[in-house]
C-alpha cells in the first residue's frame, strides 16, 4: 500500500513537471505584423510573443521576424529562430504596415482565416510606418506593445467612444457590397505608441486616412454613438468643447441617387470661450443653431472626401441596396453611383448643459 502510494507521487510530480515543461517551451504568439520585404513576392513578417526571464523572472516580449511568402512559411522559418515551439491561439493583433496596406490584404486576411487556431476576434489594425517598427518600439512601464495596443483598442470598444475593428467585422464590411472597411492607424512617436487616425479602404486597398475630429465625424455618420467629443470654432470666433453623450443618425434614400442624413447631437457644453450669456435660453437657442449649421459643414466635407475617393465607409450603398430589388441593386454601378450621389446632411445640436464658460 506504502508503495503504491509512493509510486503515485513520483507519478504525479513527474507529470506535473512534464506539463510545466511543455509549457515553458511553447512561444504563445499575442501579435503578428506584416510588411513590404526586399525579397520579391514575400513578406517581411514579425512577430511577438510574451517570455519571461529565467534570471530575473521578468516579462517581456519576445520579437523576431522573417521574409516569407505567407504566414505559414513563415512560422516554419521563425521556429529555426527560437528555442520556443510557436503556436498562435493566443494571437490577439494583425499589424499591417502602411505600404502593405495600400497594395492590398485580402490574402493575409483570408489565411488568417483558414487559422483554425486564430480566433475572429483577433483586432486588425495599421502601421503608419512598418508592423516591425511597432512590435519592436521600446515603451516606458511597458513590456509587451501588443499587449499595450490591445488594451488600448479594448478599452475604446468597452467606452463606444471609437470602434476597434476585429478580422470578423473586417471580413464582413469587406463582402458586403455596400460598405467598405476602416481600420484604425497607429505610430510611434518618441516613447509612445498613439492612435493616428484611420484607414478608409476600398475593398481590401487602404485608400485614405482621416485624422483629428474626421474620426469622431465618421463614427456619428456610421451609426449612433453613446458618448464623445466634438470641437467648434465659429465664424464669430466662439470656441466650444462639446461633450455629447448621444448622438444619432437617420438615412432615408429619396431616389437611387439622392439621400437624406438627419443627425440628431445632445450633449453638454465643457468649455465655453465667447460672449454669448448661456444662462440665456434665446442665445442658447442661437449658439445650438450656429454649431449645427458648422456640423453640417464639417460633415459634408468629409463626405465628398469619401467620395473623391471612391470609399464608402458610412455604408450609404446598403441604404440604396435595402431600398432596391435584387434585379436592381445588380443594375446599379455603385462605385459610379456613389460618386455623383446627392447627399442631404441636416444637423441638429442640442445643448443639455453648459459647463466652464470663459468671457
Amino acid at each position: 500500500m506504502k508503495r503504491l502510494l509512493f509510486l503515485m507521487i513520483i507519478t504525479s510530480l513527474l507529470t506535473a513537471c512534464t506539463e510545466k515543461k511543455i509549457v515553458d517551451e511553447l512561444g504563445l504568439i499575442n501579435g503578428v505584423s506584416y510588411d513590404l520585404s526586399d525579397q520579391e513576392d514575400q513578406y517581411f513578417i514579425t512577430v511577438s510573443f510574451p517570455k519571461t526571464s529565467e534570471k530575473t523572472s521578468e516579462y517581456h516580449a519576445k520579437v523576431i521576424a522573417t521574409n516569407a511568402k505567407s504566414s505559414k512559411e513563415a512560422k516554419m522559418k521563425l521556429m529555426q529562430k527560437t528555442n520556443f515551439n510557436l503556436v498562435s491561439g493566443q494571437a490577439r493583433l494583425a499589424l499591417f504596415g502602411e505600404e502593405v496596406a495600400k497594395k492590398g490584404i485580402y490574402n493575409i486576411v483570408e489565411s488568417l482565416l483558414r487559422d483554425p487556431s486564430i480566433g475572429s476576434r483577433i483586432y486588425l489594425a495599421v502601421a503608419s510606418s512598418t508592423g516591425n517598427e511597432i512590435l519592436n518600439k521600446k515603451l516606458i512601464d511597458e513590456p509587451d506593445n501588443v499587449f499595450y495596443i490591445f488594451s488600448l483598442l479594448d478599452k475604446a470598444q468597452m467606452q463606444n467612444s471609437t470602434p476597434s475593428i476585429n478580422l470578423y467585422e473586417f471580413t464582413r464590411d469587406y463582402y458586403d457590397d455596400g460598405i467598405d472597411p476602416i481600420l484604425p492607424v497607429f505610430k510611434t512617436l518618441d516613447n509612445e505608441i498613439t492612435l493616428d487616425g484611420y484607414s478608409i479602404f476600398d475593398d481590401d486597398r487602404s485608400i485614405t486616412r482621416i485624422k483629428g475630429q474626421n474620426v469622431q465625424l465618421l463614427f456619428i455618420l456610421r451609426k449612433s454613438i453613446k458618448n464623445g467629443n466634438l470641437y467648434f470654432e465659429l465664424d464669430s470666433g466662439e470656441k466650444i468643447m462639446l461633450s455629447y453623450f448621444k448622438s444619432k443618425r437617420d438615412i432615408q434614400v429619396k431616389n437611387k441617387s439622392s439621400l437624406k442624413v438627419d443627425v440628431h447631437v445632445h450633449g453638454q457644453i465643457q468649455e465655453y470661450d465667447g460672449k454669448k450669456d448661456l444662462t440665456d435660453k434665446k442665445q442658447i437657442k442661437e449658439l445650438e443653431k450656429e454649431m449645427s449649421d458648422y456640423l453640417n459643414e464639417k460633415l459634408n466635407t468629409l463626405i465628398e472626401l469619401l467620395q473623391e475617393n471612391h470609399t464608402d465607409p458610412i455604408g450609404f450603398g446598403q441604404y440604396v441596396r435595402n431600398d432596391s430589388t435584387f434585379e436592381d441593386w445588380k443594375k446599379i454601378n455603385w462605385n459610379e453611383t456613389y460618386k455623383n450621389l446627392s447627399i442631404d446632411v441636416k444637423s441638429t445640436i442640442k445643448i443639455s448643459d453648459i459647463g466652464k464658460v470663459k468671457r
